[in-house]
């Protein structure tokens, strides 16, 4: 016999949640978080948004880094199972060509990047936004505008601090979107621009000088997942950088992310996640 009951407690929150939602001006958000830390693999998860997704709107996707991260050694984030963080990342989000790829090649918009503190105690957290933080483009920081721009998908996420200001834009003959946005062209064909600005902080959350010494520009679309390694070879003057990258469209749908690592002096990896930028072909 198969085990109904996990799945009809989901159903019911969701069918709660959804008349919460109406009788609210503005929606609520939830979000998965630290997906895969009691999965005994990540595909648990790719099936878990998909069908989510079909029972509200209100899933916007995942909490791409757990909290714990005080957590250095295997049980980072507190996960201890199965599966394990990559560089304090899920590994569903960690990994290129994984469930978040996975899932914006089949056309869900799916938000990932979140760095939550989580914060339980000083034995295996940091304090909020002392370590990990998520930056948001949002019009205040009034909760409907926070909610708002975590509904977007106009967001990215850190550990470390060492990136201060982060623009990455995709340019097309119809206009231009950012971070959370679709861009809708009337054709098939045509080149489009990334563009991304990036400056760093002179110093991490520990004091270190900080670096960038890997960028990377995620390119999903229906025929397949890629990852452009940017950073040139010069160094960056004023701690800041400026890229532009060509890309042909070949795909009614085209997604970007980026994302960057800094190695610092301990060999911490940390990282740095944007939320995708969607360019559609109009059907």
């Amino acid at each position: 016999m198969v085990n109904i009951f996990p799945f009809y407690k989901i159903h019911l929150t969701f069918v709660l949640l959804n008349h919460f939602a109406e009788q609210s001006r503005v929606k609520p958000v939830v979000i998965y978080n630290h997906p895969s830390r009691k999965n005994l693999q990540t595909e648990e998860n790719r099936h878990d948004i998909a069908t989510w997704f079909e029972e509200t709107n209100l899933v916007i996707g995942f909490s791409g880094a757990p909290g714990h991260q005080r957590k250095r050694g295997d049980n980072n984030g507190s996960y201890e199972k199965v599966l394990y963080t990559i560089n304090g990342w899920d590994p569903s989000i960690a990994q290129i060509g994984g469930e978040w790829d996975q899932l914006l090649q089949q056309g869900y918009r799916v938000s990932a990047a979140r760095a939550a503190s989580d914060f339980h105690n000083l034995r295996m957290d940091y304090w909020p936004c002392e370590f990990s933080s998520t930056h948001l483009f949002s019009a205040s920081n009034r909760h409907n505008d926070i909610l708002s721009a975590l509904r977007r998908g106009n967001t990215w996420a850190q550990h470390g601090n060492f990136v201060k200001n982060l623009s990455f834009a995709v340019h097309t003959a119809e206009g231009q979107g950012t971070i959370g946005e679709t861009i809708v062209l009337p054709n098939r064909g045509g080149d489009v621009e990334v563009n991304i600005e990036l400056t760093l902080n002179q110093q991490d959350w520990q004091g270190f000088a900080t670096t960038l010494d890997n960028l990377e520009l995620v390119i999903i679309d229906q025929d397949g997942i890629e990852s452009k390694q940017l950073l040139p070879l010069e160094s960056m003057p004023n701690k800041s950088l400026r890229i532009s990258y060509k890309h042909a469209l070949n795909s009614k749908l085209t997604v970007f992310r980026l994302r960057g690592r800094s190695v610092q002096p301990e060999q911490h990896h940390y990282m740095f996640y944007s939320n995708p930028i969607y360019v559609r072909i109009k059907e």
